[in-house]
């Protein structure tokens, strides 16, 4: 029900020509590049889905608007159909979209530092970044986090 309502979403933003600033293919971060590069040719089994093989680094491709917008946009919708809240996607997010192989990777990373400075003082902000694994049809394999 909730992935139907996700792509219900979809049509309603395509239809109005709308499309959610994290559901298009956007420019690679260093950090996204890392994480990608590290979990997908370096990590043993035991960190991995079943089916999710380990790749040479030239098979991870950065997806682009000029030509992968569908499948960012279809990444997007198909991720925030699987969330409790299909209609809100975290703000202070980059999302950064790959192919990596013949599997598609998700990478989400933080906007803001992880170190802040407050009115209470320093804040450390200690969170993982999560990676989505889909594969070419488009189905949920797994995620991990770094």
């Amino acid at each position: 029900m909730k992935i139907a309502h996700a792509f219900a979403t979809a049509l309603v933003c395509a239809a109005l020509g709308a499309v959610p600033v994290h559901a298009q293919c956007t420019a690679e971060t260093e950090t996204g590049r890392r994480i990608v590069t590290q979990y997908a040719t370096q990590y043993g089994s035991e960190t991995r889905p079943a089916g999710v093989p380990v790749v040479d680094p030239s098979q991870i491709r950065v997806l682009a608007n000029a030509t992968d917008a569908a499948v960012c946009q279809q990444l997007f919708y198909r991720y925030m159909g699987l969330r409790r809240d299909p209609e809100t996607a975290p703000t202070d997010r980059h999302w950064t979209y790959y192919q990596v192989g013949n599997l598609y990777y998700v990478v989400v990373t933080r906007v803001s530092p992880p170190v802040q400075q407050t009115s209470e003082g320093i804040r450390i902000r200690l969170d993982w970044t999560p990676i989505l694994i889909f594969s070419s049809n488009f189905d949920l394999l797994g995620t991990a986090a770094r």
